[in-house]
């Protein structure tokens, strides 16, 4: 009698790469006085305050009731978990199985072939718990994500996306997140904006 061998499913390597815009979010809140320095003020640039921080708070004198980052750098500035949010208006994705290129074109596409799993949050479900508050985003291009797992029955449909007012926040493969292991992107500027509720 011959001894049967055990079929094994052999692991395979994924990579998922997501090249174009990515934002550095950040949301703090901000207190009456702040907002209306900021919001009224043609003395000082919101914008040069928020990239050069303590610099510019000591140098140009702000005044200390206006000064909401207090000497800490603008990604410090979060009332909310840190967010890195993935995309702008194009979004090219490739999915990469044991060096083979599977699907390489537009994010809209690969959902329209794929039919992946999307959790859509809006931000004002997530807003802070302040009448006035300051929104900061580090806007960066290149190769914004780059994410490798090893799985069994790898299957493109398993892959899903938490999508951020229509940003991909966050990539999972059955129900597990997916680091970001290679980012490699060129800052484009920031932007800075105050809301009154």
């Amino acid at each position: 009698m011959k001894n049967k061998k055990r079929n094994k499913t052999a692991m395979a390597k994924i990579e998922i790469i997501i090249n174009g815009q990515s934002g550095e979010y950040c949301i703090g809140s901000l207190t009456k006085e702040q907002y209306e320095f900021w919001n009224k003020t043609e003395d000082f640039y919101i914008h040069e305050y928020v990239e050069e921080g303590y610099d510019y708070a000591e140098i140009d004198s702000i005044p200390s009731n206006a000064d909401f980052l207090d000497g800490s750098d603008w990604y410090d500035f979060n009332d909310l978990d840190h967010l890195i949010l993935l995309g702008g208006y194009i979004i090219e994705i490739d999915i990469i199985v044991d060096d083979k290129k599977m699907f390489s074109g537009e994010f809209k596409k690969f959902c329209d072939e794929f039919s992946p799993k999307i959790n859509n949050i809006n931000i004002d479900n997530n807003i802070i718990d302040a009448e006035y508050y300051c929104e900061i985003i580090d806007i960066q291009r290149g190769k914004i994500f780059h994410g490798i797992i090893e799985t069994e029955n790898f299957d493109m449909k398993n892959i899903e996306f938490e999508i951020l007012d229509e940003e991909i926040k966050t990539i999972f493969y059955n129900g597990e997140e997916i680091n970001n292991d290679f980012g490699e992107t060129r800052s484009k500027g920031i932007s800075v904006e105050l809301f009154k509720k």
